[in-house]
């Protein structure tokens, strides 16, 4: 192989692409999610440099986070079926993160090491098909104390319901 790396969608029977190394990208996310509308999103380091995550949709690819605004790097998005865009990332304080919007302080959904049910985060899941039309997701969280739970996160009414398992 030569190293490239590509996002490939594939449809009726075609594979097409949706972004690759080269000439803009000089690598790509691990975590590209779709919606039901063909948007395709996920984060990229350009090769400039500059990190961001970015959606594509009909061949035309726009960035809509980017590093040095409050982020350091970008590992993955969520696209839900209206096209709200959830980005995991990291910020530039550190400790990877879910935002709901490019503001890095006022748009973090939550991450490693947030205070939670008497504990903290250690570890989380977002999962591109636990998002829903309205934005909603639901992530796994896995605390300190050994504790798990499934949240629920509205990042447009900054609303979060959980539901845990095991350990008490």
């Amino acid at each position: 192989t030569d190293g490239r790396q590509a996002i490939v969608c594939a449809r009726n029977g075609l594979l097409t692409t949706v972004a690759e190394t080269g000439s803009r990208f000089a690598t790509l996310g691990r975590f590209p999610s779709v919606n039901e509308a063909g948007a395709v999103a996920f984060a990229a380091v350009e090769s400039n440099g500059e990190s961001g995550v970015f959606v594509a949709v009909h061949g035309h690819i726009e960035r809509h986070f980017r590093s040095g605004s409050g982020f350091a790097a970008f590992r993955g998005a969520l696209i839900s079926g209206d096209g709200h865009l959830l980005a995991l990332a990291t910020p530039d304080q550190g400790g990877q993160a879910l935002f709901a919007g490019s503001d890095a302080v006022a748009d973090r959904l939550l991450g490693l090491g947030d205070a939670w049910g008497g504990s903290h985060i250690v570890d989380f899941a977002p999962n591109p098909a636990s998002i829903d039309e309205a934005g909603r997701v639901a992530i796994r969280i896995r605390l300190a104390d050994a504790r798990e739970a499934i949240v629920l996160a509205s990042p447009r009414h900054r609303h979060a319901q959980r539901r845990e398992k095991g350990g008490g």
